[in-house]
């Protein structure tokens, strides 16, 4: 079952046209915690392809990450409705939802994004989301002994 935040994270190609060449979506958004120890990530590709990162840091250098990559598209160009994709995921084949729908706004810096009940503001970054970092890939789950199994990227059943 998921229950993150990173649900929300969502976003789509033809949502973005070339209006305004400083205004583009096609990058890595970052979001932390003010302590710096959690995060989402999100990189969005220009040919409608997505990898969402959900991050949690154990030390200076390690963490753990849960994966999810797939396709989106969307309408509309600096905001509009977002549909999302899965097509791997690192938390098992039939655990994720087949497609989920939201709202987007786009500025010069921030990726905002909302979907059912919960909202979140991203910012642009150089950096792909955890580059630096020893990451392990699995899946943040309070039904684990330590609420994170590692476990590969597998393709989804949607």
């Amino acid at each position: 079952m998921r229950t993150m935040m990173c649900a929300i994270l969502v976003c789509g190609a033809g949502c973005f046209g070339s209006n305004d060449a400083a205004l583009t979506p096609y990058t890595n958004w970052i979001y932390t915690t003010a302590d710096g120890t959690e995060g989402l990530g999100l990189t969005l590709n220009k040919d409608g392809t997505y990898s969402l990162y959900d991050l949690y840091l154990y030390s200076p250098t390690q963490g753990e990450v849960q994966i999810e990559s797939g396709i989106f598209n969307s309408t509309g160009f600096s905001s509009g409705t977002i549909t999302f994709t899965p097509k791997e995921w690192s938390c098992g084949a039939n655990e994720v939802d087949a497609q989920y729908v939201g709202n987007y706004t786009l500025n010069s810096s921030n990726l905002n994004l909302a979907y059912k009940s919960e909202a979140v503001s991203l910012v642009a970054s150089e950096s792909a989301p955890g580059s630096g970092f020893a990451l392990t890939v699995g899946c943040f789950d309070n039904f684990f002994p330590n609420g994170f199994v590692e476990s590969p990227m597998v393709p989804v059943s949607n």
